[in-house]
């Protein structure tokens, strides 16, 4: 090789050898890695973020919004849904939706309270309840794990059905036949809901409690992790051996029991 060509070659091997040293791979590592951060925090806390600033902004600018009776009122109020929004958080970290929650709520309410009216005790009208969120969330789960249909299009027909089935069940009754039974059948149901402990709504820590377990599961167990890894990517989930199906499944019955929780 002529001199001219050695003195090159060796001149690109310093090059490469000086771009590729510790000290500037790991500077752009960091970098890389501080830009993931944001691009995440961006993503996954950009809501939560913003919640934050509208709860400043009406602080700031309407006098009772800040004051204890709101919050707890509004704790009180949104119990029920926050019940629901982590049933359905479940099927949306695996990228799905579950249209029937609502309905579903509904369903377990109308089981549950027909069987109080009928004087059933409180405890098999609770079941009830429950095992219809579990059927619904079955249904939900065969027909989008199972035969595939798309999850937009399984829940809404779910709802759908579950609704006719609900105003045949009761046929189209009034379901403030509830408040005319006695306050021995009554008292558990409504106090969980409506009641206090001092100044404080029992539906507050209910709440808590079932959150405080909700992100146990999602971020301390593995079948969390699957959930969150089958979320951000699917096929290399199952290429490491997960089982989408199984755990697709799994998402709609939860959340079907979850949607119960709301009503009974």
């Amino acid at each position: 090789m002529p001199e001219d060509g050695i003195k090159l070659t060796a001149i690109h091997q310093r090059v490469n050898i000086v771009s590729l040293s510790p000290a500037r791979t790991s500077r752009a590592g960091r970098r890389s890695l501080a830009g993931a951060r944001l691009r995440s925090l961006a993503t996954g806390g950009g809501p939560a973020l913003g919640m934050v600033v509208v709860l400043l902004y009406f602080a700031l600018t309407v006098p009772v919004f800040a004051t204890s009776a709101n919050v707890l009122g509004v704790l009180q109020q949104t119990g029920p849904l926050v019940l629901i929004a982590m049933g359905l958080s479940l099927t949306m970290i695996l990228r799905g939706l579950d249209l029937s929650v609502a309905q579903t709520t509904d369903a377990a309410g109308l089981v549950a309270a027909t069987l109080l009216v009928g004087g059933a005790p409180v405890v098999v009208a609770l079941l009830a309840g429950v095992a219809v969120g579990l059927v619904i969330g079955v249904v939900n789960s065969v027909l989008v794990a199972a035969i595939g249909i798309p999850a937009l299009i399984a829940t809404l027909g779910t709802m759908f059905i579950v609704r006719a089935g609900e105003l045949i069940y009761s046929n189209n009754g009034n379901p403030a036949a509830l408040y005319n039974l006695p306050s021995s059948q009554t008292d558990f149901i409504f106090a969980v809901g409506q009641g206090q402990w001092g100044s404080v709504p029992i539906m507050a820590p209910a709440v808590g409690i079932v959150l405080v377990i909700m992100i146990a599961i999602t971020a301390c167990t593995n079948t969390g992790r699957y959930f969150v890894a089958i979320g951000l990517n699917a096929r290399a989930s199952q290429f490491s051996g997960v089982n989408i199906r199984h755990f697709f499944a799994l998402g709609f019955v939860l959340s079907g029991i979850r949607s119960e929780e709301r009503r009974v």
